[in-house]
């Protein structure tokens, strides 16, 4: 039988951060199977408000992919955005606006389309999105990264 274990803001190890210091992600899935166990991290933000589309993108948000402090380890991860003003049709423009305006800051791969649907279809899962980023240490690749937003409001 194969296992899903979903942790809830747990603690990444990261060189020279110790304890508190080190950074939490908020959702992990992992893979309970011998040897290595795949995850899966997400980071999830509020989108409410003018500046969510720069927390969305920024340090704290998917940012922290970039530079290898979430999914080091990993080719792909989540984004999820808590919609709780407009609608997800409204924040999926803004999004799409708010990466093709960074793409240069955040890497995104010049031979992959920004923002593509990733052709997910039914219950809802119609306006998920994946954009593919270089990361700051070439030795850890590239990451996918799949943006899904989630009506609050």
């Amino acid at each position: 039988m194969d296992y899903l274990v979903i942790n809830d803001d747990p603690p990444q190890n990261l060189a020279g951060r110790f304890g508190k210091r080190r950074p939490r992600i908020d959702f992990e899935f992992v893979y309970v199977v011998r040897g290595r166990r795949p995850r899966f991290h997400i980071e999830a933000k509020r989108l409410y408000r003018s500046d969510s589309v720069n927390e969305y993108f920024g340090s704290g948000g998917l940012e922290m992919f970039l530079e290898g402090a979430y999914s080091a380890e990993w080719p792909s991860a989540g984004m999820l955005g808590y919609v709780q003003s407009d609608d997800c049709a409204v924040w999926l423009s803004r999004l799409a606006d708010g990466l093709k305006a960074r793409s240069t800051f955040l890497r995104v791969l010049k031979s992959s389309p920004e923002w593509e649907s990733a052709k997910w279809s039914g219950d809802g899962l119609d306006d998920v999105r994946i954009s593919l980023h270089n990361r700051s240490d070439k030795e850890l690749g590239s990451i996918a990264i799949h943006h899904l937003l989630l009506r609050f409001n």
